[in-house]
């Protein structure tokens, strides 16, 4: 399924939650999910395009979730980049069970740590307690 990178708007940066995954089936189930919990989320499909978008200020997120599954491109040192664009933007960052010891460096950064296999309700559930949406954002 291709993908195109976010585009300039013209306005202000999105203030969305910004979800990264390169794997569309788990970005796709990510995204609906986390939706239809009642957040704004901004996703792009894979570590180079969040890095894309945090340069170029398209988004402005409170939150990111790190889904480094399937991601030829994702590595510890382009995460910490990634870090590095959002000071004090929690980070959520899911990893494969044998990619384990390769990001465990990054850990004390990150503000959850989840391992494959992970159910896309976890994530929602993590997202919940890093950022809980104000009443009346939920609502409806």
């Amino acid at each position: 399924m291709p993908q195109q990178e976010p585009q300039p708007t013209g306005g202000p940066p999105r203030r969305d939650l910004l979800l990264i995954a390169a794997d569309w089936q788990s970005r796709a189930l990510t995204l609906a999910e986390l939706q239809e919990a009642g957040y704004e989320v901004m996703a792009v499909p894979g570590l180079r395009y969040g890095l894309r978008a945090l340069r170029r200020g398209l988004v402005v997120p409170p939150l990111i979730v790190l889904d480094v599954h399937d991601d030829a491109e994702a590595t510890p040192e382009r995460a910490a980049q990634l870090l590095a664009l959002a000071p004090g933007v929690p980070l959520i960052l899911i990893v494969g069970a044998f990619e384990r010891a390769q990001w465990e460096p990054l850990r004390p950064q990150v503000a959850a740590w989840l391992t494959r296999p992970v159910t896309v309700g976890e994530v929602v559930a993590t997202v919940r307690r890093l950022l809980p949406l104000r009443p009346e954002a939920s609502a409806g």
